[in-house]
């Protein structure tokens, strides 16, 4: 194709290829132009169009260059980097972004934990008491935990033998519990978390008084937070007591022969009885195969006979409290010795 040629575009257009720019050819003047019809000039910057028997030249501007592979790259990570802001700026300007306290944070006056310590209920148990304790740790911290490891110290000679909620280690007066696994959360803010267990004593059952929580020390509170001033041991009134024991019956069986005892426990103190461990010692070989009145456990000789919850009450300066079993023997049937009433020593009597 060169100047002064001419073309037509698939619709139909005719295009002609005319001088511009300096370029010399034949003038549109020589070519048949048809009235109404657009002619289209690719010499670089102009057009002719002839409408109605007018002729116009028209510029025409030259289409930009396509940008760069590198070009396009810069202005799409500047849009994104734009966007990024406007949308940084938008959650500052609402407050939803929260920062997280650092890991030691504390409460108000620098506490980040309490301590409230309960004793449920104690009864006697094998010629000690046992109790059921129940423990709630305190989060004071606004963060939630989720492992942790409290720590006290009994101040007597308390023994754990049961426990839940959490992993329980004994080492002498000193007790290690750590959370189990996906089992410890502590929400923030006063968070309470419980966990309980059964122990043994057998001299004064104190509260211990120190605590601590993930190696921070926890004040002993009460229920509304307020620290709690343990009380001093109180005394026990002494226990004196006396015992009448009877053979009801006895009668001859396949191996031997069998008995009914009673046994009547005799409060002589000033203060009446609740909870009592009642014992004494056989001096052959009776073995007790059942029983009422108390719980009965026998170990070789020796028989230990402990009060019933709530059911043990045997009143002050004389009162009597009767209980009974039925045992196997052979040989002679003895009465027993050694009568105690929660480590007391009782004097036998008789009815």
């Amino acid at each position: 194709m060169k100047i002064g040629d001419r073309d037509a575009t698939p619709s139909g257009e005719e295009v002609w290829w005319l001088p511009s720019a300096g370029i010399s050819g034949p003038s549109p003047s020589s070519r048949p132009w048809r009235p109404g019809r657009l002619k289209v000039v690719a010499a670089v910057a102009t057009a002719v169009a002839v409408i109605g028997g007018l002729t116009a030249t028209v510029s025409l501007a030259a289409a930009p260059a396509p940008a760069s592979a590198a070009a396009k790259t810069a202005t799409a990570k500047t849009t994104i980097a734009k966007t990024t802001t406007a949308k940084t700026s938008s959650v500052s300007s609402k407050g939803t972004t929260t920062t997280k306290p650092p890991a030691t944070a504390t409460a108000a006056g620098g506490r980040t934990c309490a301590v409230i310590y309960e004793i449920e209920s104690e009864w006697p148990s094998n010629g000690h008491r046992a109790f059921q304790g129940d423990i709630q740790i305190v989060n004071l911290t606004p963060r939630t935990l989720t492992s942790w490891t409290l720590g006290w110290t009994f101040p007597n000679d308390q023994v754990v033998y049961q426990h839940w909620g959490t992993d329980l280690d004994q080492h002498g007066q000193k007790i290690v519990a750590t959370s189990e696994p996906n089992e410890g959360y502590l929400g923030p803010n006063g968070g309470r978390f419980h966990l309980g267990f059964l122990a043994n004593v057998t001299s004064t059952n104190a509260l211990p008084t120190s605590f601590t929580f993930n190696g921070a020390t926890c004040p002993l509170v009460d229920d509304k937070l307020v620290p709690v001033k343990p009380a001093p041991p109180t005394v026990k009134p002494a226990v004196s007591c006396q015992a009448i024991y009877e053979i009801e019956t006895s009668w001859p069986t396949s191996t031997g022969r069998a008995f009914l005892g009673d046994v009547q426990l005799v409060n002589t103190s000033a203060q009446p009885l609740t909870t009592w461990s009642f014992g004494w010692t056989f001096g052959g070989n009776q073995s007790v195969y059942q029983s009422w009145g108390a719980d009965f456990r026998q170990k070789g000789q020796r028989i230990t006979a402990d009060s019933e919850p709530n059911e043990g009450y045997v009143g002050a300066k004389g009162g009597r409290f009767h209980l009974g079993f039925l045992a196997n023997y052979t040989g002679a049937n003895a009465v027993p010795t050694g009568f105690t009433v929660n480590g007391t020593p009782c004097t036998l009597i008789k009815g």
